[in-house]
Order: C-alpha cells, then sequence, then structure tokens
C-alpha cells in the first residue's frame, strides 16, 4: 500500500482536478478491455546497472488502449532469469504493491522467494505506467524542489494539517501542485493510469514473453492489479498469488453506510481499506518486541513493551507541546514510524532514529537520489483517477 507522505489534505485535494481522468478511465475500461490491436512489444535485455544478474528492457505499449495505433509510452521492465534453466516452468510476473515503481525494491523482494521458485521461473516486474522509470508523472524538476514547494505554505513536508489554521493553505497547495503536475505531465498521461490500463500492459508483457497463460505474484496494490486481470482476461490466468488483498469492492465503491467500520461516513480510500489500523498494529508490534529485547538490538527499548509503548506515546508529546530547537515535527516523527514499520528489515534503523528524538536530536534527513524526480504525486494519479474520495 502507499506509504504515508501528505495526509488526508493532501489526498483530497489531488482528487479535484484528476477527477476527468477518472471519466476517461471509465470510457477506456468499457470499450476493447482485451488490447487486441495493440502490437506485441519487442524486448531487447541488457545488464541492469549496478544488479548483478538482473536483467532490463523497455517495452512500447499504446498510452491509449481506446487508441492502441496512437500515442505509445515506454515501461521499464526487469528481470531474473530462472537458476535452473533445464528445469523452467516459465515466467512468473511480479507486482510488489504501492502503487509505486517495482524496479527499486525488486533485487529485495526477489530474495525473499523461495530458492525453488527462483529456480524454475523467470521473475519479471515492471514499474507501472506513470511511475519510477515508465514515463513518471513528475511535477518538479527535483526532490529539493518539491520539498520548498510543501514547506512554501508553513505547513511540513510530511506533517499532518492542523484544522484551525493549516486547512485552508494545505488545499490552496495541493490545488496548485495538481496544475504543476498538469503542466509538467500532461492531461493524457494521467487520463491513462488506471490499474485497467497496467492490467492490459501486463497482458502486453504475457504475450511479449510468449506466455499462452500468465503466472502472476501480487502484495497490497498488486492484489488489486491481479483482480482486475483476472476480471479483464478470466481465460488467461494459469496461477495466480494475492497477498495483503486490497479490498476491490471498498477502492471502487464510496462505501458510506455499506461498511460496518464506515460508521455510514464516506471515507478516503486508504481509511476505507483499515490501513490506519493495520498501521496501528503492525507499529504496536514493532514497540512489543523493541521492549522485550535489550537496547543493543533495538535502541529505543524502554526495557518492557508497556514502557516502550509510553516512551513513544511521550515523544509525540513532547513534539507537540513542548518540541525543542530543530526537533522534527510531530507529524514527521508519526510518518516515519508508520513508514518505518513497512518493512521489518529495517526495524533497527527506525529504532535508533526515535532513540536520537528522543535524546533530544535531529537525525540526518533520508537523502533524495540525484537528478530528476518523479514526484511522489505519480501514484495518486492512479487512484484519484479510479477512487471515489469525499470533495
Amino acid at each position: 500500500m502507499l506509504r504515508v507522505r501528505l495526509g488526508i489534505a493532501g489526498t483530497l485535494a489531488v482528487v479535484a482536478v484528476l477527477s476527468a481522468a477518472g471519466a476517461a478511465q471509465a470510457r477506456a475500461a468499457s470499450s476493447d478491455p482485451t488490447g487486441s490491436g495493440a502490437q506485441v512489444p519487442v524486448l531487447r535485455w541488457s545488464r541492469c546497472p549496478g544488479q548483478k544478474g538482473f536483467q532490463c528492457a523497455s517495452a512500447r505499449v499504446p498510452l491509449s488502449y481506446e487508441h492502441p495505433d496512437g500515442a505509445q509510452i515506454r515501461l521499464a521492465v526487469m528481470r531474473h532469469r530462472a537458476t535452473d534453466p533445464h528445469r523452467e516452468l516459465g515466467t512468473l510476473f511480479l507486482n510488489p504493491g504501492g502503487p509505486a515503481p517495482a524496479k527499486p525494491s525488486f533485487p529485495f523482494v526477489y530474495a525473499l522467494f523461495p530458492q525453488a521458485v527462483r529456480e524454475r521461473f523467470d521473475i519479471v516486474t515492471w514499474d507501472p505506467r506513470g511511475l519510477g522509470e515508465s514515463n513518471p508523472v513528475t511535477c518538479f524538476s527535483s526532490s529539493a524542489a518539491e520539498d520548498r514547494f510543501l514547506a512554501k505554505t508553513g505547513l511540513p513536508v510530511r506533517d499532518f494539517p492542523r484544522p484551525d489554521s493549516q486547512i485552508d493553505p494545505s488545499l490552496a497547495n495541493f490545488a496548485e501542485l495538481d496544475r504543476r503536475c498538469l503542466h509538467r505531465s500532461g492531461r493524457e498521461l494521467l487520463e491513462h493510469m488506471s490499474t485497467a490500463d497496467s492490467a492490459r500492459d501486463l497482458d502486453l508483457l504475457r504475450r511479449a514473453f510468449g506466455e499462452p497463460k500468465v503466472n502472476y505474484y501480487g502484495g497490497s496494490y498488486g492484489t488489486l492489479l491481479g483482480d482486475t486481470y483476472a476480471n479483464l482476461f478470466p481465460g488467461r490466468v494459469r496461477r495466480m498469488v494475492l497477498d495483503a488483498n486490497v479490498s476491490p469492492i471498498k477502492w471502487f465503491s464510496r462505501g458510506a453506510g455499506a461498511f460496518p467500520d464506515s460508521g455510514g461516513t464516506f471515507l478516503p480510500t486508504f481509511l476505507r481499506q483499515g490501513s490506519d489500523l493495520g498501521a496501528r498494529k503492525t507499529l504496536n508490534a514493532f514497540l512489543d518486541l523493541c521492549g522485550e529485547t535489550s537496547t543493543k538490538r533495538c535502541a529505543f527499548s524502554a526495557g518492557s513493551a508497556a514502557a516502550t509503548r509510553a516512551k513513544f506515546a511521550s515523544l509525540l508529546q513532547r513534539l507537540q507541546l513542548d518540541p525543542w530547537p530543530g526537533a522534527p515535527t510531530y507529524g514527521d516523527v508519526v510518518s516515519e514510524a508508520v513508514e518505518g514499520v513497512y518493512t521489518v528489515s529495517a526495524w533497527g534503523v527506525l529504532a535508533s532514529r526515535l532513540e536520537e528524538e528522543w535524546d533530544g536530536l535531529t537525525p540526518a534527513p533520508i537523502a533524495a537520489p540525484p537528478g530528476p524526480h518523479p514526484s511522489f504525486a505519480g501514484p495518486y494519479g492512479i487512484f484519484c483517477g479510479e477512487v471515489p474520495n469525499p470533495g
């Protein structure tokens, strides 16, 4: 699932300008769902820079499957060949979640597959359209420019807007962000970033690999992509694993009054999915396990699970009521904690950063990669274009 950075206000603001994209995607979904008129891409493989054993290629696919002979975009594709080619069973396509670029995490995710799977399948992933290296939505020239823009209203980049003074400036800020994204990326791209478009991309990749049917593994958002593919192409699925399922009903439906936990309220996308509850459960598990071990193994430990939970609550209270000079904001630390618990292997780093903040220090910011910066708004181009949210 998409990691939290904007908060709810940002989500709601992006919805307004991208609503036209949803209408275009609905039209595309109702016409030629197979994309059969599209030309099968030719993949030319080369070694991925700095990634031993991995190969990279690009695939040309239609921008619009309503007009398969029209404008084209390029998908960045990455694979690792089966390590026992004499026993190979074919290709396994992977989307690990997000919506997010898949290539950066692929070496890590690949290593998590059982040896038997790595031996017998070519494992393939790709950056979904509009993300990463696949014609990305770009709103700023660099990460620094993006951060300067988001900070200009006084709203910290990863903070939550306060109801008393920050909601209106935050909404205005994100309305301007919409305009910048449209200016840099163009409406045509934003109108063709739906999950259904990506499912058609997957089917073209299937054909490019010469597979009669798809073997697919999807995690989190990747389960929605798998669901969509199976509904568009029910006769083309061989084996499909969906792990940490997104509810398609809660993704595409308003849900007001339809779900027992909504209280009759029209909730934003990830609240309908219960992402907040999952994040709380995982964060509490991290704090409990940290408290049950030594500070040598978990720097933020307070000697017991209860004491470590209390220590985290006390840190947040200090940041709200009595922050020290140069302290991170309450929103910074909450976002850092929620993002940090997504990856268990990074829990040690999260514990060390929380301990530095507990000691009154401000950890160095996580460096952004140099060069052109694909905006974090890219994922919003997908789910704000196809998902109902409160206005």
